[in-house]
């Protein structure tokens, strides 16, 4: 597997991450009766009331 395939697979990898992690976030919330926190958790995450399609990674600069 090439050094780009594996960023690719890497990032794929986050991307799944975040969408699970902000899903079981606002169903806990949710099914705490915590709904307009959950609705404010959903806000952040969807653009224009989709889902995002296309994602936007930068290189670390912690030691820039």
């Amino acid at each position: 597997m090439g050094v780009v395939n594996m960023i690719v697979e890497s990032r794929e990898e986050t991307i799944l991450k975040i969408e699970e992690h902000f899903c079981q976030q606002i169903t806990d919330l949710f099914e705490n009766n915590l709904h307009y926190e959950a609705h404010s958790f959903y806000l952040e995450f969807v653009v224009d009331g989709e889902e995002p399609e296309e994602w936007f990674f930068i290189s670390d600069l912690t030691n820039v």
